[in-house]
């Protein structure tokens, strides 16, 4: 099982002695551990593996080849740096330029060294930092990988980083782009993924179970992004293929097809949105720094093709509170109106014109026989029938029948029209939380940096970057060109800062699209 993992002969020698009964105690092998996560490294191959630490449940479960209570394996995955089209790898024997150390632990411990590969120096460095997608919790390693040029000329430069899987003693671990929607598994042949088509993934996710089934253990890379730290390189390339098709010492090509049974990613930094070639020229004296996450995963697992996104829609039918415009009803209240039949009390005047009803005729006839009897006569209230001519008031009620108005409250359908409002609430799932901005170098240091500056690319038309000590004092305040914004290390008076560490907040249109922090370092040497 070691020979099949070893392709250096020089290099088993060396992992021989590497079996061990506690990860880390002797034999020249560091290490750097947390609450939850342990890595290990050798001062030789300047190589390392991630588990969980003694303490975390499982413990000394391993998410790199391999690590367990008793034993640890190294020299499986395999760091490459290609200059000017050379591949060297990390594990070769080539000049040290610092050796491997590590430098306390939990949270901000770190393993480091660096050595001279052809014109360049290549540092490597693992630290212990919170999860990416929560900011809580120390379970999580930046892997980040510094090219510097130390020649007087040019060179163009690339990184490929092949990581052997092996969650919970499962060395054909389950890789997903997409939290488990769809799965690479032993039944599976190598996915590839290039910049250059459009379909780079931001992160993954690996399983020693693979869903839906229940996962002990998941392991979670970051390939993009970092809202609470320094954010992930996206990569030119990202692999998922079978470890024996891509573990060569010093390889730069492609996986083979073939069944994923022994899983492995790898992850290409080249410039050209490919494998092909490469597009990061260093000037003398200049850096450039790769980085990318891998730790536990804290997400919920998604067993079912449900897009999560998705459910953030439903807070949408908020808008169906429209409804209460049916409170319009109330203008049924307009029925008042027929109040105004009172008004048709008004045609006690009509008594008037009831002198006009011909009293010229009985009362002088009356008046000869009993004139005391035409007061009775004044008592027929036949009279009084008159007001059916009142009925004219009748035609009042055409104004109660105006209460048919109230049919109008129909127009309260009309809220059934606002539901389609809801069809634009739609849009709201594409508000990403995580905003596109790539900030580099970092660490950045003005002497070396291409241009002498700092930069943010894909920043919003308009926005401003706004850079503060650690103290929350303003440094200077930048604005976007092109889709870039620069910084050349000064503050607003034109002076340069001194070294530490600078927080940035982009905003777009007064609000916050983008926030993280920047090392600045200008001493020679670093860190």
């Amino acid at each position: 099982m070691l020979q099949k993992r070893i392709n250096n002969p020089a290099a088993f020698i060396v992992l021989i002695g590497l079996l061990l009964s506690v990860p880390g105690a002797s034999r020249g092998d560091i290490y750097v551990e947390s609450s939850y996560i342990l890595t290990i490294a050798n001062t030789s191959l300047q190589d390392i593996i991630i588990g969980t630490s003694s303490s975390y449940t499982p413990a000394y479960a391993s998410l790199l080849y391999h690590v367990n209570s008793t034993e640890y394996t190294m020299g499986s995955s395999h760091i490459v740096l290609n200059v000017d089209g050379t591949a060297y790898d990390l594990q070769g024997s080539y000049t040290v330029a610092s050796a491997m150390t590590a430098s306390g632990s939990g949270l901000g411990a770190y393993i480091q060294g660096s050595k001279i590969m052809g014109k360049v120096t290549f540092l490597s460095r693992y630290e212990i930092v919170n999860n990416v997608e929560t900011g809580t919790r120390a379970d999580m390693m930046k892997l980040m990988y510094v090219a510097t040029n130390r020649d007087t000329s040019s060179h163009q430069v690339g990184c490929r980083v092949e990581l052997d899987t092996e969650v919970n003693g499962n060395d054909g671990t389950n890789v997903s782009v997409d939290n488990g929607f769809s799965v690479v598994s032993t039944s599976s042949s190598a996915w590839t993924w290039k910049k250059e088509n459009g379909d780079m993934p931001s992160g993954w996710w690996d399983y020693d179970v693979p869903p839906p089934g229940t996962a002990t253990l998941v392991g979670r890379g970051v390939l993009a992004g970092n809202v609470y730290g320094d954010a992930a390189t996206p990569p030119d390339v990202f692999e998922v293929a079978n470890w024996s098709t891509v573990n060569d010492a010093a390889q730069w090509t492609l996986s083979t097809s073939a069944p994923v049974t022994d899983s492995a990613v790898v992850i290409w930094w080249t410039g050209t949105g490919s494998e092909s070639g490469l597009n990061q020229l260093l000037a003398p004296g200049e850096a450039v720094t790769w980085i990318a996450y891998y730790g536990l995963n804290q997400g919920v697992l998604q067993a079912t093709p449900t897009p999560t996104p998705t459910p953030t829609v439903t807070d949408t039918p908020t808008i169906t509170l429209s409804p209460t415009i049916t409170d319009t009803p109330t203008i049924t209240l307009t029925p008042t109106i027929t109040e105004t039949p009172t008004e048709t009390l008004t045609p006690t005047e009509t008594w008037t014109p009831t002198e006009t009803s011909t009293p010229t005729e009985t009362p002088t006839e009356t008046a000869t026989e009993t004139p005391t009897s035409t007061p009775t006569e004044t008592l027929t209230p036949t009279w009084t029938f008159t007001p059916t001519e009142t009925a004219t008031p009748t035609s009042t009620p055409t104004p109660s029948s105006t209460p048919t108005v109230t049919l109008t409250p129909t127009i309260t359908k009309t809220p059934t029209e606002t539901p389609t409002v809801t069809a634009s609430p739609t849009r709201t799932p594409t508000a990403t939380p995580t905003p596109l901005l790539y900030v580099w170098p970092i660490p950045f240091n003005p002497k070396t940096a291409v241009g002498g500056v700092m930069k943010a690319s894909v920043a919003p038309v308009g926005s401003t970057m706004s850079l503060f000590t650690v103290s929350g004092e303003k440094v200077n305040t930048l604005q976007e060109e092109g889709g870039m914004i620069r910084w050349d290390g000064r503050n607003a008076q034109g002076q340069m800062v001194a070294d530490g560490t600078y927080y940035y907040v982009v905003k777009n249109v007064g609000k916050v699209y983008a926030s993280g922090k920047v090392i600045v370092v200008i001493r020679e040497g670093w860190p």
